[in-house]
């Protein structure tokens, strides 16, 4: 029987996010008959690197597997307000550094959404060796045994090798199985530390957000089997977790399927307990969802707006307007859904005009809250990285991109990089925005230089959002923003 450790490296706790992937690939592991044991650095991360030599002076696995879930938080007020402008990546390598004093490199296996969005990267920042791109569940499965049967796993799809080319996991169904959820991580350690439990019901995605990594990332949709959802969903409730993010890529696509998980979670009469919070799109979206979501104990639904303006919302790679932005938020009032509506500003064609519209807007519209998100994330796996706008930043060194409006301080696209129109001006606009908005603060989230303030809508490392799991909160923690200013 082969030995396989997961390991977790994440070492942000506030909030303390479950490492859903694990519980997955543990699940994956276990029917293929392999010995599964973890490796969890979150709880422990003040003191990581003496659990990590503590572990493996006791235990001597086969193989480990890291999963690597960031690269970098994607949020432009951190950049040059906090260590390594928000990446993970210094502290992926500290841990991989102590991974590897502990075990051998040709036995460490790496994957996770951050270390496929740019693999290669992470193979060298890391020194690590092997990884999986894409989706894990079967692939891992099958570099063991090609191990084990004396073979090089090179040429496999989705395995990558530091130095060779590679393929991207086969977009296969993904998923099949009942996952395991109370055996393996402490989703109750993580429930009291942050609030919530993740909860699929499909996998990938298919749409054309034109700044998103995940289609290209995870492959395409795959939807999971309505049974298999209420089995796992149950195996939360019974640990008496009470709050639940479906962490699919967007909660209402494919519609249909979405229609069915919310009708089945609504005819199990669960405990009203029971909170569901989702991302989703503007469209698709529609009466039905909306009440069928309610009588699920659906409590919340962040969605990603984006912006008004049709041109920008057209190089977002959008194909809603702003009508229906106000017609989807109004049926969730009228249903009792909590909203929060995200924008995202600084596109090309951004400026101060476009942006207070936007805030006219949605003054008018009066969703529970508006997030205001300033500068594009970029990332390799994005199409707007390969645009030809982005693409012609490769050929400047750093200060001419910053003139131009592109921001980064290591390795273009794989360290954090942003993009603010030049039109706004740079940190004028956060005072320009917090002024504009005034009194009604309480009901938009504004980002700040500092990034430290309670009316930003950074999550990790957050002051607020510490105080909230002190007070014993749970759920999504932008439900309670407007509390704060009571």
């Amino acid at each position: 029987m082969t030995k396989i450790t997961l390991v977790n490296p994440n070492l942000v706790k506030v909030p303390a996010v479950a490492p859903v992937a694990l519980d997955v690939l543990n699940t994956a592991l276990r029917s293929e008959g392999h010995e599964i044991d973890l490796l969890d650095l979150t709880p422990v991360a003040d003191r990581y690197e003496q659990e990590i030599n503590k572990y493996f002076s006791k235990n001597k696995p086969n193989y480990v597997g890291i999963t690597f879930r960031n690269a970098w938080d994607m949020v432009f007020t951190s950049f040059g307000s906090v260590k390594d402008d928000g990446s993970f990546i210094p502290s992926h390598v500290a841990v991989a550094r102590i991974l590897l004093q502990n075990f051998p490199r040709d036995r460490i296996i790496a994957g996770g959404v951050g270390f496929s969005s740019i693999p290669e990267y992470m193979l060298q920042q890391t020194g690590l060796k092997y990884g999986v791109v894409g989706a894990g569940d079967k692939v891992f499965s099958r570099i063991i045994d090609a191990f084990e049967g004396g073979k090089s796993p090179r040429g496999l799809e989705g395995f990558v090798e530091a130095g060779y080319p590679y393929i991207r996991s086969p977009r296969e169904e993904t998923l099949p199985l009942v996952i395991d959820r109370t055996n393996f991580v402490d989703n109750k350690w993580y429930f009291r530390n942050g609030g919530l439990a993740g909860l699929r019901t499909s996998n990938g995605c298919n749409m054309k957000c034109t700044y998103c990594m995940e289609p290209e990332v995870k492959g395409g949709m795959f939807l999971r089997d309505v049974n298999h959802v209420i089995a796992e969903l149950n195996q939360l409730i019974e640990q008496g977790i009470t709050d639940v993010h479906i962490i699919d890529s967007e909660a209402n696509i494919p519609f249909r399927h979405s229609k069915e998980i919310k009708r089945a979670i609504a005819s199990r009469n669960y405990p009203s307990s029971l909170r569901l919070w989702e991302y989703a799109q503007v469209l698709p979206f529609d009466e039905e969802y909306a009440k069928l979501a309610r009588k699920a104990g659906v409590a919340g639904i962040l969605f990603s707006a984006d912006h008004i303006e049709p041109q920008i919302l057209k190089a977002f790679g959008k194909w809603y307007t702003a009508e229906d932005i106000a017609r989807t938020t109004k049926i969730c009032q009228d249903n009792g859904i909590k909203v929060m509506n995200e924008f995202l500003f600084g596109m090309p064609g951004e400026t101060e005009d476009s942006i207070k519209k936007s805030i006219d807007f949605m003054r008018e519209l009066d969703p529970y809250l508006t997030g205001i998100t300033l500068g594009i994330g970029i990332t390799p796996s994005s199409p707007l990285s390969r645009s030809p706008a982005m693409l012609r930043f490769k050929m400047m060194n750093p200060e001419a991109r910053k003139r131009e409006g592109l921001y980064c301080n290591g390795t273009l696209f794989a360290d954090p990089t942003y993009f603010v129109s030049t039109s706004l001006k740079i940190p004028e606009i956060y005072d320009t925005i917090r002024n504009y908005v005034g009194s009604d603060i309480y009901r938009f989230m504004v980002p700040t230089v500092q990034n430290t303030s309670k009316t930003d809508n950074q999550l990790i490392n957050s002051s607020r959002v510490e105080k909230l799991i002190r007070e014993g909160k749970t759920g999504a923690y932008w439900a309670y923003y407007r509390d704060q200013w009571n």
